[in-house]
């Protein structure tokens, strides 16, 4: 797939992903990549260990209504 394939098809404005890293993907750093046009790879276990989120549901909640036009991935 070309870089230009791959933003259309996710939306993007750049061809650049955010990695999962753990411990410092925290919810700002997220959003910040979101807003930019990249995509950022949320690590879930950085969240709820690291950045003491109680809930992952309702921290994605969060993230996606400071960035609604952002695309974000998850390290399953």
């Amino acid at each position: 797939m070309t870089a230009e394939k791959f933003c259309q098809t996710l939306g993007l404005r750049l061809p650049v992903l955010c990695g999962a890293m753990y411990p410092c993907s925290n919810p700002e750093l997220l959003v910040s990549v979101a807003k930019a046009g990249a995509l950022p790879i949320i690590q879930p276990m950085s969240l709820l260990y690291v950045h003491k989120e109680k809930d992952l549901r309702i921290a994605l909640q969060k993230m996606k209504a400071q960035a609604p036009a952002g695309v974000f991935g998850f390290n399953a």
